[in-house]
């Protein structure tokens, strides 16, 4: 896949988070892809994402993502977004607060055959905690 077919592909798994569908993730990522992230689900691949995807839905029921800048060179693609959301539900422990959260992020994907096989992670799980008003801001 060319580079531009790579992004693209990134593009649609934000689309898929967007539009609350874990299920839209089936055919864009590998049933075994290796996620890399302080939020992967302990059961790993395509059903660990999901389940970590419908545990930050519980929590941000109106989560949603900006891609800011996408890069791409080989075989990965390179993300800075922007996330937001409103707490509603429990999230790591923290009972609702109905604070609206925003964070940026960096994710690095590897593509292959057409699918994501492995998934980087980058953001601040202290920011979410300060915006959350249970950490203090360093």
């Amino acid at each position: 896949m060319s580079t531009e077919e790579n992004k693209a592909l990134v593009r649609k798994v934000y689309d898929a988070i967007n539009a609350n569908d874990p299920d839209a993730l089936d055919g864009l990522m590998a049933a075994d892809m290796d996620s890399n992230t302080r939020f992967a689900h302990p059961d790993g691949g395509l059903d660990g994402f999901k389940e970590s995807f419908k545990t930050a839905l519980a929590s941000f029921p109106d989560y949603s993502i900006t891609i800011d800048d996408q890069i791409a060179e080989g075989d990965k693609v390179v993300t800075r977004y922007t996330a937001s959301g409103t707490q509603e539900g429990d999230f790591m422990g923290v009972a609702p607060t109905g604070e609206r959260i925003e964070l940026v992020g960096i994710d690095i994907d590897q593509i292959e055959d057409g699918k994501i096989v492995a998934h980087w992670s980058e953001a601040s799980l202290e920011d979410i905690m300060v915006k959350l008003g249970v950490a203090i801001p360093r």
